[in-house]
């Protein structure tokens, strides 16, 4: 059996307990009183959607429960605003997607909620997330961060209700190459070197595995292999 935690009431001298969800094998909480307190929204685990918790709302004696969310975000922390749940309908993000050529290039994405009218709502909490933080983050205010070469999805989540996702494609792009030693300075023939291969990306971070080809601009002075010998 899974674990039980259900909602309640009382008188303030703790007398008089209600159990207002008695919902077995599930897990009720963060209940909010409407302005009127007339209902109450809590989030639960009895839905059994992917993620495991979604909100419903319910009468302040514990009936006509009825559920608000069903997607795949966490959805809990519900608040009242008005005195009446606003039902949202979409958020849209913008752009579409991100493709980032540098570790460390930022991304700002921006999301629109309308509610199930149509009409946009100003004042709804967006909460964004990534879902590999190896690959890009992404801040509060739907900033994204490359972080390494990869693709991830980052979903904004609008009051737990609705939620949209993007891609981001981290990959970096060759900005700028140079030879680790710079310079080869030989006294006989037959000397070598076989200098390093350093590519960087346009904010200077090296880019692993990059392979580039070689030839010398006097071959009668040096000449270069295909292995970088010099």
């Amino acid at each position: 059996m899974g674990e039980q935690n259900d909602l309640w009431v009382m008188e303030s001298d703790g007398s008089g307990r209600i159990n207002l969800t008695n919902s077995p094998s599930s897990l009720d909480y963060g209940a909010a009183w409407s302005p009127d307190g007339s209902q109450i929204v809590f989030a639960s685990t009895r839905g059994g959607t992917a993620s495991g918790v979604d909100l419903y709302v319910m009468n302040a004696d514990g009936t006509g429960v009825r559920r608000l969310t069903d997607d795949r975000a966490l959805n809990r922390h519900a608040a009242w605003s008005t005195g009446e749940i606003v039902e949202l309908g979409t958020i849209q993000i913008s752009p579409e997607s991100v493709t980032l050529d540098a570790i460390g290039s930022v991304a700002q994405l921006n999301a629109e909620v309308r509610n199930a009218s149509g009409d946009p709502v100003s004042n709804a909490a967006v909460q964004w997330t990534s879902t590999d933080e190896a690959v890009a983050t992404v801040s509060p205010s739907g900033l994204v961060a490359a972080v390494g070469n990869g693709v991830t999805s980052v979903i904004a989540a609008a009051s737990g209700a609705v939620s949209q996702s993007v891609t981001v494609t981290v990959s970096q792009v060759p900005a700028s190459v140079a030879l680790e030693p710079s310079t080869g300075d030989f006294s006989e023939f037959g000397a070598f070197v076989r200098p390093s291969l350093v590519v960087r990306d346009a904010q200077g971070v090296v880019i692993d595995g990059a392979s580039g080809e070689w030839s010398s601009s006097e071959p009668k002075v040096a000449a270069v292999s295909r292995t970088w010998l010099v």
